[in-house]
């Protein structure tokens, strides 16, 4: 059957639905983007849900023009809501983040979980208060839809919570809650292995030259009382770790090159109470850590400094992963994370970068002007050192300037 034929099928409201459906799987294999776009589009008009819901699903795939969404996230129905939502996943922005911001109170709970993610993807604390809302619901849908995105997004706050709807939960949110501390394992596990190593270490390697600090010896004090099977809480002994300390401990990993212990520590970090705990923490990350998860962690994380040293520490990493949060963070406004994602682009011999850093050189933020330059001058493309020296001139025509003028 030829696209033609397929148009026919999809366009007709008289087949039946499966049957377009069907269709609509089979244009989306076969026909070029610029073929399947504007009929899927033309899906939103139809008069059956399930078709408009599938449509924008596919349409989602090809394309994250928010214009092309408006039309159903404004939809009766919940489904069509949820699969606008989802397809704007992929273009978080300032602009999509306001659109959304209704849908985190969206009456259908698969629209405000999708809701609830794009918040949570860029930092911004009401994703994940929207989730965990959902879990002390009266409502089967809304408290699955929500466990079912604290897994997606392996958020391991939510794991106490989670563990009780095990408990008493209906069958779904049951299901949703297994799945989704199945998924956090991935991160967990390794955090609990290593934790139960590092109390073993401590506890039989009494001249380890461990530095005699008085909040180090308290935290490994704490560590051997913990059980086995109850590790995990050393994250919490962690989270109040003073600075000092933690720089302390961070060497003291290094001699040893254990790559266990210091990724145990340094995961743990990611829930420090102190921002430059966190920061030195994501600096290092990337040195004894692979899992997108984890690098997420430090990506979220409500300080800038944080952000922008995760961001420098993947930028260096081959993973497939690496572009794709790279562009996810560049919606932030803060000079420094910007640069960073430049830089690190640039560096990845992706066209973007260059293009972040020419379009910022100028920028009317001072920060945002000496970040770029920063930035460039790392990179150390001769290319660009006229425009520097241009750049100089002009910084010290206005720095000389009479307070007059």
């Amino acid at each position: 059957m030829d696209v033609d034929q397929l148009v026919q099928i999809i366009s007709d409201e008289s087949h039946p639905v499966k049957q377009r459906v069907a269709a609509l799987h089979a244009l989306s294999r076969i026909g070029s983007p610029d073929q399947v776009t504007p009929i899927l589009a033309s899906t939103l008009a139809s008069g059956n849900s399930y078709v408009r819901s599938k449509g924008v699903k596919m349409l989602g795939r090809l394309s994250g023009d928010i214009a092309l969404f408006r039309k159903a996230l404004q939809d009766e129905d919940g489904r069509v809501r949820a699969n606008a939502i989802e397809s704007l996943w992929n273009a978080p922005s300032p602009v999509v983040k306001k659109i959304l911001l209704p849908y985190l109170r969206d009456p259908f709970y698969r629209a405000r979980a999708n809701a609830a993610r794009v918040f949570y993807d860029m930092a911004d604390a009401r994703g994940l208060e929207t989730l965990m809302h959902m879990l002390t619901f009266n409502e089967a849908g809304q408290q699955a839809s929500g466990a079912w995105m604290l897994g997606e997004v392996r958020e391991t706050r939510a794991i106490d919570r989670l563990e009780e709807l095990l408990e008493a939960g209906p069958e779904a949110v049951v299901r949703s809650a297994e799945l989704a501390l199945q998924k956090m394992e991935t991160i967990v596990a390794p955090i609990r292995d290593a934790l139960i190593s590092m109390r073993h270490r401590i506890k039989s390697d009494r001249r380890s030259g461990l530095p005699a600090d008085r909040q180090y010896l308290a935290m490994a004090a704490s560590l051997q009382k913990i059980e086995v099977s109850k590790a995990l809480n050393m994250v919490d002994v962690i989270r109040d770790v003073s600075p000092h300390t933690a720089e302390k401990m961070l060497h003291h990993l290094k001699r040893q090159n254990d790559q266990d212990l210091a990724l145990a520590f340094l995961v743990a970090s990611a829930f420090s109470r102190d921002d430059y705990v966190r920061s030195k923490s994501a600096q290092l990350i990337g040195e004894v850590c692979k899992s997108e998860s984890v690098i997420r962690y430090f990506l979220r994380d409500a300080d800038a400094r944080v952000q922008a040293n995760a961001i420098e520490t993947l930028a260096a990493q081959s993973e497939p992963f690496v572009d794709r949060l790279l562009a996810e963070a560049l919606n932030s406004g803060n000079h420094r994370i910007v640069a960073n994602i430049a830089k690190g682009l640039c560096e990845r011999n992706q066209k973007k970068g260059f293009e972040i850093l020419a379009e910022n050189i100028h920028h009317p933020d001072p920060h945002l002007r000496a970040s770029c330059v920063w930035a460039l001058g790392e990179l150390g493309d001769k290319a660009i050192a006229p425009t520097l020296q241009k750049l100089t001139e002009v910084l010290n025509i206005i720095e000389n300037r009479p307070e007059s003028s």
